[in-house]
């Protein structure tokens, strides 16, 4: 899933960040984009100075401030929180496109679909692994 843009809550980042110095938020901010694009953080101290755009006479003043946004282990709830959101809407998008594929022409990538038996995999379904798990949530969900 690309991850081109992210929900940036602006009062809620200002109403948690006012006590920052602009070095600290640049760095917070910069942290929070990388663990958008990448589904989290590392939990290792030079790439972390890194990501926050920060040496080491900057980190070791800083971090405990930067630190406490996060859990021990550089998780971030909300963003985890939003990361989840995006994925479960881009899963219903795909899944209404290949709703709509399947509606229009009964077929996907040449193949008619029908649901699979317990033992059949998608490579012998002739459906990529991500097209097999859409139909086979569609075919779990009561239609109305």
């Amino acid at each position: 899933m690309s991850r081109a843009w992210m929900p940036m809550y602006w009062g809620d980042y200002f109403a948690s960040t006012l006590h920052l110095s602009v070095e600290q938020s640049g760095a917070y901010l910069h942290l929070i984009g990388h663990y958008w694009v990448n589904g989290g953080l590392p939990n290792d101290e030079k790439q972390l100075m890194a990501i926050a755009r920060m040496d080491d006479e900057q980190w070791r003043g800083n971090c405990h401030v930067l630190h406490s946004f996060f859990t021990i282990d550089w998780r971030h709830k909300r963003i985890d929180k939003e990361l989840a959101k995006a994925k479960s809407l881009s899963d219903r998008r795909a899944l209404y496109g290949l709703k709509g594929a399947m509606a229009k022409h009964g077929k996907l990538n040449g193949h008619s679909w029908q649901k699979p038996t317990q033992s059949q995999s998608h490579i012998e379904r002739g459906l990529t692994e991500k097209e097999t798990e859409a139909l086979d949530r569609l075919s779990k969900k009561p239609q109305h």
